[in-house]
């Protein structure tokens, strides 16, 4: 995954937690050791700020339930605490996406 580096006024509380639920996305990437190349973006979009990471993994059904497992929900979480909202498009053997949306 590259570096990004932003600037600018962000609410304290954004800024904890979307790095967060960058360092959880990461994290989990890594623990099935099969990401080749990944793509981290930040936005500014219609008075919200976007982060997508997206990675070309083996990917996994988002749908399915993950006992003993908080990543996921964890970045969920810490999304809907902001106001926003987080996506996940996956499928086995596709690679996966998360986009958060957190209003400014």
């Amino acid at each position: 995954m590259g570096m990004l580096v932003a600037s600018g006024n962000l609410p304290v509380a954004l800024f904890k937690d979307g790095v967060a639920v960058v360092k959880v996305r990461v994290l989990l990437a890594d623990d099935h050791k099969v990401v080749r190349q990944g793509l981290l973006r930040l936005e500014q979009v219609d008075g919200s700020v976007a982060l997508e990471v997206r990675d070309d993994g083996s990917g996994f059904d988002p749908s399915g339930s993950f006992p003993g497992h908080l990543g996921l929900r964890s970045m969920r979480e810490r999304a809907v605490r902001l106001g926003g909202t987080l996506e996940i498009e996956s499928a086995p053997g596709a690679g996966t996406l998360v986009l958060t949306r957190i209003p400014l």
